[in-house]
């Protein structure tokens, strides 16, 4: 099926891996992974050059290295701050995203849409007519945890639609579902995003080089941070005639890393740890046709209905689905009369060695996929393994305490952020709820795992008490770097303890 897949995108972002050979170099990357091999040896991506000499021509005040959101970033510097001298350094042959949609929620949405807007006001009025961002919108996505597929939604019988219904004579352990509104039903156009921010960054005098990789990043040595770095380029296709790539640099005084977990920069920082991921999530999925179309207009944000998938090589699995209405209408975003959706189903994984293929989860891809299902992972050879009903049990009761708490726990959570008081409401109505699951959890998650996770949890409430204490702070005096660190001191306490959510 891959074989026959259509063409990829040009850009190289995330998503437009779409080809059987691109699968195959995942498939050996996932291998060499869980056997614990490191990866080939690369040369070092920045090195520090006390010999590095003072540039004597142009200087960009921020080279930019990864186009697919690096454009975004740029365009939102260059229109803040037109005088900045800034370059992207993109190594496929022209910035480009993948045709499949991205989800979003509006307030993530609105960030973008004001760079635009900034972007725009700066040029004169009657160009080129803006590009239709977004071409997708439903009200919101259902969540959902069942062990078994029921005869129609939970959310249609309020009777049964809980893991431990009030009425006995309902049966329990069934499931539990809910309605998430406004969080990612909003599809974007990566590739009209794109085409955009790029046309705009064009236009304000940004310097773009597409089609070129960097090779290496020189940077001057301590106390003399006035030198500007060198960014050693190389065009990313080989000439026609076979010879070595033609060489190229830049100078710019400082370099914003854009170029995602496949960076040069942050590889070279993993080797220096020498240390293998905790976990891994591995996603598989297909933009495809022939849904029913009065069936879809809602999205799936996390939903199974099966319970964990215990395989004797393989290990155990929790399978768990998300999927996203896409208009089929050209000018009109609703998703009425569609049948197009984007589906993925997920695995959180141990990267040990017995654990499946990417092609062994696609074939179990192919064949759920008419029951929606995600994954979390059990270790094969835990001292303690849970009840296949476990997954299911702790998240279906667990969000219908977050639900029953209302948006201000709901909301932060299902948009990645963490809130200390929020987590806490959380965790005490799951508590409440079914407070005999607790040991199980215990056994599961392990004693030592569980006083690590508590000492992080306990700097999150320290965050946010210095957070708020920090608020409306004014000027911070002391040098420019002494400035620098101050904010990022700010910017850690605000960001660790999810203070930088907003509530609409």
């Amino acid at each position: 099926m891959l074989s026959s897949a259509p063409p990829a995108s040009p850009g190289l972002g995330a998503g437009t891996s779409t080809s059987l050979a691109q699968f195959q170099a995942l498939e050996l990357a996932w291998s060499r992974l869980k056997s614990g091999s490191p990866p080939p040896p690369a040369p070092p991506f920045v090195v520090t050059d006390p010999s590095l000499p003072p540039a004597d021509g142009r200087v960009h005040d921020v080279a930019v290295a990864g186009g697919t959101l690096g454009i975004v970033y740029a365009l939102s510097l260059l229109s803040s701050s037109p005088e900045l001298d800034v370059c992207v350094i993109e190594a496929a042959p022209r910035i480009a995203g993948r045709e499949q949609e991205w989800n979003v929620s509006d307030g993530e949405l609105a960030t973008v849409l004001e760079v635009l807007e900034r972007a725009r006001a700066l040029l004169p009025a009657g160009g080129t007519p803006a590009r239709a961002v977004v071409t997708t919108r439903f009200p919101g996505c259902r969540a959902g945890f069942k062990n078994e597929e029921t005869a129609g939604p939970l959310l249609a019988d309020p009777a049964s639609n809980s893991y431990f219904p009030a009425d006995p004579s309902e049966p329990s352990g069934v499931g539990y579902e809910c309605f998430v509104p406004a969080v990612l039903n909003v599809g974007v156009s990566p590739a009209n995003l794109l085409a955009e921010c790029r046309d705009l960054f064009l236009s304000l005098g940004g310097a773009l080089r597409e089609g070129k990789r960097i090779r290496e990043v020189r940077s001057p040595p301590a106390g003399k941070e006035a030198t500007p770095l060198l960014v050693a380029l190389s065009d990313s296709s080989p000439p026609a005639d076979g010879g070595a790539p033609a060489a190229d640099e830049l100078r710019a005084r400082l370099l914003l890393d854009c170029m995602g977990n496949a960076s040069p920069l942050v590889r070279q920082v993993r080797a220096s740890l020498g240390e293998r991921p905790d976990g891994i999530c591995v996603v598989v999925g297909t933009c495809a046709s022939g849904y029913d179309p009065e069936r879809n207009g809602s999205g799936d944000i996390i939903y199974t209905n099966r319970p964990i998938k215990s395989d004797a090589d393989s290990g155990s699995l929790q399978y768990f689905w998300e999927s996203f209405p896409v208009s089929t209408t050209p000018g009109d975003p609703g998703v009425g009369g569609s049948g197009k959706k984007t589906t993925y189903m997920f695995a959180y994984l141990d990267a040990d060695g017995y654990r499946p293929s990417l092609t062994d989860i696609f074939e179990d891809y192919w064949k759920e996929l008419t029951v929606f299902q995600k994954a979390m992972s059990v270790r094969k050879n835990a001292p303690f393994q849970p009840d296949p009903t476990f997954v299911n049990r702790l998240l279906a009761v667990n969000f219908e305490a977050m639900n029953e708490l209302g948006p201000s726990v709901m909301m932060p959570f299902m948009q990645d952020v963490v809130r200390p008081g929020g987590l806490l409401k959380a965790l005490l109505g799951t508590f409440a709820k079914d407070p005999a699951f607790t040991p199980q959890i215990i056994l599961h998650v392990g004693l030592p795992n569980l006083v690590d996770w508590l000492g992080h949890v306990a700097a999150m409430f320290l965050y946010a008490a210095a957070s708020k204490l920090s608020e409306g702070e004014g000027g911070y005096a002391g040098s420019a770097k002494e400035r620098f660190l101050r904010q990022t001191q700010l910017d850690a306490w605000k960001y660790g303890s999810g203070e930088d959510f907003k509530f609409d």
